[in-house]
């Protein structure tokens, strides 16, 4: 027995195999969505992929099943996050499908996330196991992608409150659009307009 939240716990074989799940299930670490340090947030399926990423000092949460992705939704409805939100969920068909599901529904509260690369492997925690070193520069690199609005932050706080929407490459992108790549940013006010 493992306890996961004050209020739940899981049961695993001793071949590390998942037997069963008692009391309420609640996000694992809950608290590291609101992280004062302003850090992206994994956000994963289990308890084990939620430490992988602890241990290697990122922030993370684990919705304990892909079925608890409402959730998740229910309590940035309820108290939003100012932080960048990264999904990584596991890589079979139920997690890439809820993965997506997950990333429709964020988007309609007015977040935009980014997908973890999992490469070849089937969770976070496999990824660690296999190769911490890759796991830890995949997790920097993403964590370090930039939309629109924290590039405008990072210039100053008042073009991030001026700021309507980026133009990059020459095509209007909303503020949450991530920056991926080297290009031509132009940041657009009102005032510039």
């Amino acid at each position: 027995m493992i306890p996961n939240t004050e209020n739940h716990l899981i049961e695993r074989g001793l071949n590390g195999k998942f037997k069963a799940s008692f009391g309420k299930v609640e996000i694992f670490n809950l608290n590291d969505l609101y992280n004062q340090d302003k850090r992206a947030v994994f956000i994963v399926e289990g308890w084990a992929d939620c430490l992988s990423f602890y241990e290697c000092g990122f922030y993370s949460i684990a919705l304990n099943s892909t079925s608890n992705k409402n959730l998740l939704i229910k309590q940035l409805t309820d108290k939003p996050t100012s932080n960048k939100l990264i999904l990584a969920l596991d890589s079979d068909d139920e997690g890439k499908r809820k993965s997506q599901e997950l990333k429709e529904k964020l988007k309609v509260l007015g977040y935009e996330t980014m997908n973890f690369d999992l490469k070849k492997y089937h969770d976070c925690n496999d990824f660690f196991k296999a190769d911490r070193n890759d796991f830890i520069n995949t997790a920097k690199e993403i964590e370090n992608k930039m939309s629109i609005l924290d590039i405008a932050k990072s210039i100053s706080e008042g073009l991030a409150r001026m700021a309507t929407a980026g133009e990059v490459d020459g095509e209007v992108k909303d503020l949450r659009y991530v920056v991926e790549k080297d290009c031509s940013l132009n940041i657009l006010t009102l005032s510039g307009l």
